[in-house]
């Protein structure tokens, strides 16, 4: 089996479109089509679709769902799926790096936007709520 066959096959089994693989791997649809159909090939796109698909498939299964650890973050699937295909869209090493990553910009966005609000040290910042992990609790 080739892979452009397999990944008919894989999209066959998740139950998805060429225009969902499309959007999941960043490439406009004709050229999913072409791949897909064989009269084009490209390895950095048939091995990021299989990768998608297989990972999809996994997800798919009776007793797959995201792990404990995200139930945390995410209050469905569909979040954490947006957020898993968001990382990939923008080639993050994992899931993990990307929220990371993303977060703490958001963080730094925060914060800059307040000492411009603030100049000279003249903010107060309100008591974390959370302590981090491994932390021990703040004491009254």
């Amino acid at each position: 089996m080739n892979s452009a066959e397999e990944l008919r096959e894989l999209l066959k089994k998740t139950k998805r479109t060429r225009e969902w693989l499309a959007e999941q791997t960043g490439y406009k649809e004709i050229s999913v089509k072409q791949y897909l159909s064989g009269s084009k090939s490209s390895r950095p796109f048939l091995n990021k679709a299989k990768n998608i698909l297989l990972a999809e498939l996994a997800l798919l299964s009776p007793e797959a769902k995201p792990p404990l650890q995200w139930d945390l973050l995410f209050e469905t699937e569909e979040q954490f799926r947006r957020v898993d295909r968001a990382s990939r869209r923008v080639n993050a090493e994992g899931i993990i790096e990307f929220c990371r990553s993303t977060l703490l910009n958001r963080a730094n966005e925060i914060l800059r936007a307040e000492e411009l609000r603030y100049p000279m040290g003249k903010n107060r910042w309100p008591q974390v709520a959370e302590t981090p992990p491994g932390r021990p609790e703040a004491k009254e």
